[in-house]
């Protein structure tokens, strides 16, 4: 098996334990596997794929009934939080670059069973969602000289 394919394979399999290490800040160029899960999570494909997947909850969750495979949804909190679920998704959506804690954490409350976007959770999905979409900017970094601080 080569070396490439055994770690796709392995970031594949890891994806949540991965994404876990990268909501709570682990630098993806300090282990192979985090960082080809940072770029699948920067990726067009999968900022497209979180979106699409928040809009398909809002959609959802309006309906008056539905019947699916998929894991129910939170429907009261999907529609109360539908604002900010949308706006995630357009950020995802947008061309500009995108902080991979953010990009993480949104791929957790899609594809996590236990995030508020699908029940009980510790957190409710109004604030998961809202941190998603703040984390998803980069910080802005600004060099100060000391003579300009004093």
């Amino acid at each position: 098996m080569s070396d490439t394919f055994a770690l796709k394979l392995r970031t594949w399999w890891h994806r949540d334990e991965l994404d876990e290490q990268l909501v709570h800040g682990a630098d993806p160029e300090s282990d192979p596997g985090l960082s080809r899960r940072a770029a699948q999570l920067r990726s067009r494909t999968t900022r497209t794929a979180l979106a699409a997947a928040l809009e398909d909850a809002v959609r959802e969750a309006r309906k008056a009934w539905s019947v699916s495979a998929r894991m129910p949804l939170a429907r009261a909190e999907v529609r109360a939080s539908a604002d900010d679920l949308m706006a995630l998704a357009r950020r995802l959506r947008a061309d500009e670059p995108i902080a991979v804690n953010g990009a993480a954490m949104a791929a957790r409350i899609v594809f996590n069973g236990n995030s508020p976007l699908y029940g009980d959770a510790p957190i409710s999905l109004r604030y998961a969602v809202r941190a998603a979409r703040l984390a998803l900017d980069p910080p802005v970094v600004v060099r100060l000289e000391l003579s300009e601080v004093a």
